[in-house]
């Protein structure tokens, strides 16, 4: 730090103070040599955060105070400029939960506390998608995928929990977002959407982990669905965090469709995107909703909870529908994407992924990935994906017996996190794998 004087400074001693009033720009902004008009060099200082600097001259009051009200002035200007961006992002997000949240036909209370909304099946988020103006709603599919009999019997487990109410004829259920939503989702899905088109065997995700069983590559096949029980687990994450287990099916590399479904350990409910808060899904159950609270499995009990989900695409419309079964065995569906909204995705997938994948901006330690453990031989312990099976192009649901399924990882140190692809473990899971790890430095490594 400099104060530009033709004398040499010898009885001055100088010095900057900077305090977080307000949350500054995530961009720093640094300031201007010293100069003629400029006293100071600012070089190394982040000017959008507010600063008290102090000159302290033997002789010289008068001079102490000039200072401090030129600095002053300008941490003035600085502070109302940084409020008025505020306001302008707080503008923002009201504008946009007046957009996602429609007017309700009838709301009420989950167990968690969420607010869910009854949503004119014609009016629900969907259709702010602009290829879904004049979209026309497909109640049901025209057909489900022809299953080998008796490949599905049910793990021990207990059934997914059922909101309070369920909402009228002609309504869909939707969770109401909160400003606290979308502040968490746009903290995450700036650093996602960044490697949004990254690809495990190709390139390395900043802040992201993955631990996956994927299809090999073969441009000879198109698969139309895919069907797994994801074992529904917990691990404690930061802000801006994500630890996750889903089924991914996608397309090529060059321009990435996919659709992904699973639970998430998160501050985030976005980012390409996720759950309600972008449109394209068009959602036709009246008793469950994205974004829905789980219940969490037993760590080394017998109480494992699971997501049996099946997502396919209609042979005829061309919608990619998702279902889940129920503990009668009967398929439910949630609703669908439609075939309009895709552009590579439209005909088929090249690829299909299981799996867990993590995210920690990259001052933090990894998260923990699954249960937070990992054994091989231990599914009481560890997160797991059963019962996988495979959509192909003439809507057969088959298991991967004679399909090549890969190992996928992003580092191969066992203290971070790591996968085991099991193939056929016998009844109940049938082919398996396992996923997870505690995460922390050692994902650095």
């Amino acid at each position: 730090m400099v104060i530009n004087r033709d004398k040499p400074l010898k009885r001055y001693h100088v010095g900057i103070i900077q305090a977080m009033l307000i949350p500054p720009n995530v961009e720093l902004v640094f300031g201007i040599e010293a100069s003629g008009e400029n006293l100071i060099d600012t070089t190394k200082v982040n000017t959008r955060l507010p600063m008290l600097v102090y000159v302290f001259c033997e002789n010289s009051k008068m001079k102490i105070l000039l200072v401090f009200a030129l600095i002053f002035l300008g941490l003035n200007w600085r502070s109302q400029r940084n409020i008025s961006v505020l306001e302008k992002e707080e503008s923002e997000l009201e504008r946009q939960l007046k957009i996602l949240n429609k007017p309700p036909v009838k709301s009420f209370q989950d167990v968690d506390g969420s607010i869910l909304d009854c949503i004119d099946i014609n009016k629900q988020p969907a259709f702010d998608h602009p290829l879904l103006k004049d979209h026309k709603i497909q109640m049901t599919p025209s057909s489900l995928p022809k299953e080998i009999p008796n490949i599905r019997d049910s793990i021990p487990q207990h059934p997914m929990p059922k909101t309070l109410e369920k909402c009228p004829e002609g309504t869909v259920l939707v969770r109401r977002t909160r400003k606290e939503d979308l502040v968490a989702a746009k903290a995450v899905s700036n650093h996602y959407r960044a490697n949004a088109n990254a690809h495990p065997s190709t390139s390395k995700y900043f802040g992201f982990h993955f631990q996956l069983v994927k299809t090999a590559p073969d441009t000879s096949k198109g698969y139309c669905g895919a069907a797994a029980k994801i074992n529904i687990r917990n691990v404690k994450v930061s802000e801006n965090q994500f630890s996750e287990a889903s089924i991914w099916i996608q397309n090529s590399l060059e321009q990435t469709n996919n659709i992904q479904f699973g639970w998430t350990a998160d501050n985030y409910r976005t980012t390409g995107c996720f759950n309600s808060l972008c449109p394209g899904f068009v959602q036709i159950s009246r008793e469950n909703y994205l974004g829905q609270i789980l219940p969490i499995s037993e760590y080394g009990g017998d109480v494992q909870y699971m997501l049996d989900i099946l997502i396919f695409k209609d042979p005829k419309s061309g919608n990619w529908w998702m279902a889940h079964e129920t503990k009668h065995g009967r398929k439910e569906f949630i609703g669908y994407w439609p075939k309009s909204i895709f552009t590579t995705m439209a005909d088929s997938a090249s690829e299909i992924q299981f799996g867990g994948k993590a995210y920690s901006p990259l001052n933090q330690p990894a998260p923990p990935m699954g249960s937070g453990h990992f054994d091989a031989n231990d599914f009481s312990r560890t997160c797991f994906i059963s019962n996988m099976q495979l959509v192909d192009s003439s809507n057969i649901l088959f298991e991967p017996k004679n399909t090549s399924l890969l190992e996928i990882t992003d580092n191969p140190n066992p203290n971070c996190y790591q996968v085991a692809y099991k193939g056929y473990t016998g009844e109940p899971r049938r082919y398996a794998m396992l996923f997870g790890g505690p995460g922390g430095t050692a994902c650095d490594a």
